[in-house]
């Protein structure tokens, strides 16, 4: 491989502390980059809030102009609704047609979008609001069984459930409103609340069979339209040794039959300290339950998925959309969760909201060609939702005076500050890389001159960061930062943008610290090296039981002949309730070269233990075509869930 100079900025020390162990942070200006093809940031994928975009009243329509031209964040998901549809005469069951050919009914105010803000790009998830749909198109169920008095709402036609949605999004878009761009056939399928085939063992395969039907429909006569499902909100694959993936969720990634464009998801989490009778977040979060998505289940979670699909559909991968995502809040000493109540809430309680949904974006930005959107679950304001208390605090803006639709009546929440992090942030992608990813997520941009520098610390303690740059023919003019972080005290900061006076080769961030650095440089930037493109190659296995002393081969397919590679890292996704008591005894690659092992020490003791890990390996040992992987543990118990090798081509 190429070996490129490394130059550090070292500036006055004013906004660093020391630690032992120094991370670095590694930005690559010479070249262009991008991964598996994908080379432009698009915000719309990534900066979205919970909301139709044109669905608030004119009397409250600056929360959305606020959030659009402020902070550059777009309201993209809503409910649709269809109860008080009236029932066909000639079809019963069904909705009747004509009455769908009437203007004024309740989704015609998504239409005044389009007017208020002129030749914005964004794009709209629909979904279908569970119990808001006629009642005769459904039944009181409990386990599939017809309870009037435990059941809950839930439709028992497939083809009328269908008909329905498609008729309500044809009379939206008669009346001026674009067609959504994804539809999810219902919100949180997995919650008993929202499917009353709950727990039958036929639960799942009717969520599918609804969900082709509706995309069979909905694809007819809205080509462009794609389909989303299950829209589950608790991803806990591995209960019941894997269970739930095996005959719940698999086949949404992956069937010959599927009708299903994305697979749709929500990241929520749960309640960690209260269950583990701890009030210190970070020894509930870090030390005893690894589940939490930042600490490396949500990265194994999709490698999963992606292995799944890559071998049962030649090599495809599957295009994920995670409209709802809500980390929950830990630092909690009156339950879980803490009172969905804004009066108790604290700067700290937005905060740790905000600390998880920045580790989920920097996640799902190592997918940029397949993620479709994220939509933190961030709404306007409380009483936007009818029914729900006005002090329910997953809001932008607080009502201080109830009922007002006044401006002046609002106060912004920490929420906001989570929003300005990320309002600059556009461009396209560079090299950014983390010595250690699982202590430090990374990521850099670039637009004409200027670059900007994301990176999170997501370890239990202070690290030391150091900010390298391989800045190739270019030079720097100016350099600013910003960040967001938690004190030792429990006080929350936001650092707006300001010039760099420290030494960016010592910064200490704190626990889930936010930081960013906005490199101006002297000219528009210049390529001299060779562009990477960043490309995946899943094995042709996955979810391997781990059995002591026994080798698990995988076999992995490169192209013929090489790409010529800067980097190759061999990445393993790994599950064992209760970590592993030792490390494996070698991982080998085509039989002959041994790499080093993982380290696995640090996960003994946690509940649930989920990593993708990662190694490096020299170019030399890979082969045209077919490779071998082979790693053997110790002990066993546990799954190898995933495998793969990452490239980094360069022609």
């Amino acid at each position: 491989m190429k070996m490129l100079s490394c130059m550090l900025f070292s500036l006055l020390a004013t906004d660093s502390l020391t630690t032992a162990e120094t991370i670095r942070v590694t930005t690559d200006f010479s070249r262009s980059y991008s991964i598996m093809g994908e080379q432009h940031l698009d915000r719309t994928t990534f900066f979205n809030l919970h909301g139709n975009l044109g669905s608030q009243p004119s009397s409250t329509a600056w929360m959305e102009e606020r959030a659009v031209y402020d902070y550059r964040w777009i309201p993209s998901r809503g409910f649709l609704r269809t109860d008080g549809a009236p029932e066909s005469t000639n079809n019963l069951g069904f909705t009747d047609p004509d009455y769908w050919t009437q203007d004024g009914l309740k989704n015609w105010r998504f239409k005044t979008a389009e007017n208020r803000f002129p030749g914005l790009t964004h794009s709209q998830v629909l979904v279908n609001k569970p119990l808001y749909f006629p009642l005769y198109m459904g039944e009181y169920l409990y386990y599939g069984e017809i309870d009037d008095d435990n059941g809950v709402l839930t439709p028992v036609n497939d083809e009328a459930y269908a008909d329905i949605t498609m008729y309500a999004i044809t009379n939206m878009v008669k009346y001026n409103s674009p067609i959504p761009d994804y539809m999810e056939f219902r919100n949180e399928t997995d919650c008993i609340g929202n499917w009353g085939y709950h727990w039958g063992t036929n639960s799942y395969e009717l969520i599918r069979l609804f969900s082709n039907t509706m995309g069979e429909k909905l694809h007819d006569a809205f080509p462009g339209l794609r389909m989303c499902a299950p829209s589950y909100a608790w991803p806990f694959m591995e209960v019941d040794n894997f269970d739930h993936w095996e005959t719940k969720f698999a086949k949404f990634a992956y069937s010959p039959e599927n009708e299903i464009d994305c697979y749709a998801l929500h990241l929520f989490e749960r309640d960690y300290c209260s269950r583990n009778g701890s009030l210190n977040q970070y020894s509930a979060q870090y030390e005893t339950d690894n589940c939490i998505l930042s600490q490396g289940k949500l990265r194994a979670h999709l490698d999963l998925i992606d292995n799944y699909r890559y071998e049962n559909d030649n090599g495809s991968l599957p295009e994920y959309i995670f409209t709802a995502c809500a980390p929950l809040i830990y630092s909690n000493a009156v339950g879980y969760p803490r009172n969905n109540d804004i009066t108790t809430w604290q700067a700290a309680d937005f905060y740790q909201v905000a600390r998880g949904l920045n580790s989920m974006i920097l996640q799902l930005m190592e997918r940029p060609d397949r993620t479709e959107k994220i939509v933190p679950f961030i709404n306007f304001c409380a009483s936007i939702w009818g029914t729900w208390a006005p002090e329910y605090p997953w809001v932008l803006f607080e009502e201080n005076v109830p009922g007002s639709t006044n401006e002046t009546d609002f106060s912004e929440t920490e929420f906001v500050n989570f929003l300005r992090m990320w309002t600059d942030i556009d461009g396209d992608f560079l090299s950014c890389s983390s010595s250690n990813q699982d202590q430090v997520l990374s990521k850099a941009f670039v637009t004409n001159d200027t670059v900007f520098i994301v990176a999170q610390n997501i370890f239990s303690n202070n690290l030391t960061v150091s900010f390298d740059n391989i800045l190739g023919t270019n030079s720097i003019q100016t350099m600013k930062r910003k960040r967001y972080r938690l004190d030792t005290s429990g006080v929350v900061h936001y650092y707006d943008w300001a010039t760099v006076t420290f030494d960016i080769s010592n910064v200490t961030l704190y626990p889930d610290e936010l930081f960013m650095l906005k490199v101006s440089l002297s000219d528009t930037i210049s390529y001299t090296a060779p562009h990477i493109d960043e490309n995946l190659y899943y094995a042709n296995k996955y979810m391997q039981y781990i059995a002591a002393n026994t080798e698990k081969r995988f076999g992995i397919t490169l192209p013929n002949p090489l790409p010529v590679t800067e980097y190759v890292y061999l990445d393993f996704g790994l599950f064992r309730d209760g970590g592993f008591s030792g490390d494996p005894t070698y991982v080998r690659l085509n039989d002959n070269y041994d790499l080093a092992s993982l380290d696995l020490s640090s996960s003994l003791g946690i509940t649930n233990y989920w990593k993708t890990l990662r190694l490096s390996v020299p170019s030399e040992y890979l082969t045209d075509g077919y490779n071998t992987v082979q790693i053997k543990f110790p002990s066993g118990g546990g799954y190898i869930t995933s495998c793969k090798l990452v490239l980094g081509e360069t022609d």
